[in-house]
């Protein structure tokens, strides 16, 4: 015997949908829930002090970031031209044509 389970399931949930009743909630039920869940909420009415200084100090950060690639590209762009010259005089030092 082959069962059909969805039609099944199907009719146990329609069963069981038709003889649930809805209680009648009371009119002032929706605004205490609401009263409740905001004082649940955990955010303050008012920003504290590090909320309203973060958008400050990411621009801080950034700024610092942006000046240290400044510095640093400035600063190393000297550097392949001293690696490459100081190859070259070790090269060059070694180099079996100095002993002659």
């Amino acid at each position: 015997m082959i069962r059909n389970e969805r039609n099944t399931v199907g009719r146990l949930l329609r069963a069981a949908h038709s003889t649930h009743c809805d209680p009648a909630l009371p009119p002032h039920w929706r605004s205490s829930v609401m009263a409740e869940v905001r004082r649940l909420d955990p955010r303050p009415a008012q920003a504290s002090d590090l909320e309203r200084l973060a958008p400050r100090f990411a621009v801080a950060a950034t700024a610092l970031c942006c000046l240290g690639l400044i510095a640093a590209t400035l600063s190393l762009s000297a550097l392949p031209a001293q690696v490459y010259g100081a190859y070259a005089a070790q090269t060059y030092a070694i180099s079996p044509f100095l002993s002659m």
